[in-house]
């Protein structure tokens, strides 16, 4: 469930799609539920073709609840939640990215609350497996490491950009290509991110070195040495 502190904006965002699985056009209204009981329907504004947003202010503790009514060419009923908790100033270096440089490091992906949640977890997730949990959770400060996060969350991004399917047409050869906006790409870290990510830390990675038990000697031949 998405969290948002107690008097921050939160976003909703819908898209719509017709049985061909496109983008459409239709009516849009959000009727969002505070926990007191209190039924509201904000304004929804038209991004483009099949996306509408709709944004309020969490200014109630406890869980919210939403629905989405779509009407028109395409007829649904969508169901979602929130909370809102009294939080306060995050302090952005024990964040790898925030939302706000993800937007402007993915410039081409719609990037909700939600997307952004999800990215940033997945993220964690792959940078603490490379370079071991005990050394991450110890850090104080991530934010020698955003580069690499920022780089692996927008490689994820790569097909949010809410299609559902595209055609390429060569001739008289067509190839479709179909994928969800909403699933994300593995978070996979290259040989060099790690690198990079060791880099950040300040450990060194190149050379090779023998470790010895104690009292093991070294019968490295060496044509050189003195017999």
């Amino acid at each position: 469930m998405t969290t948002y502190d107690l008097g921050d904006g939160v976003t909703l965002e819908h898209l719509v799609y017709n049985a061909d699985g496109e983008l459409t056009d239709a009516t849009v209204v959000f009727t969002v539920t505070a926990p007191g009981g209190a039924v509201t329907t904000p304004t929804v504004s038209r991004l483009s073709t099949g996306r509408y947003r709709t944004t309020l202010i969490g200014d109630e503790l406890d869980d919210w609840t939403y629905a989405v009514h779509v009407s028109g060419a395409v007829t649904d009923v969508e169901y979602g939640t929130f909370t809102v908790v009294a939080g306060g100033p995050v302090d952005d270096r024990m964040l790898l990215f925030t939302k706000a440089q993800l937007v402007k490091w993915a410039p081409f992906a719609v990037i909700d609350a939600d997307t952004y949640d999800l990215a940033l977890d997945l993220v964690r997730t792959a940078i603490r497996g490379a370079i071991g949990a005990e050394r991450y959770d110890a850090l104080t400060d991530l934010t020698p490491l955003r580069l690499v996060a920022l780089d692996l969350a927008r490689r994820m991004l790569r097909n949010t950009d809410g299609r559902r399917s595209t055609s390429r047409q060569i001739d008289d050869y067509t190839e479709n290509v179909t994928y969800a906006s909403e699933t994300l790409e593995p978070p996979r870290l290259t040989d060099q991110d790690v690198e990079d990510l060791w880099k950040a830390l300040g450990v060194r990675t190149s050379g090779a070195f023998t470790i010895r038990p104690a009292g093991v000697p070294d019968n490295t031949f060496r044509p050189w040495a003195r017999r």
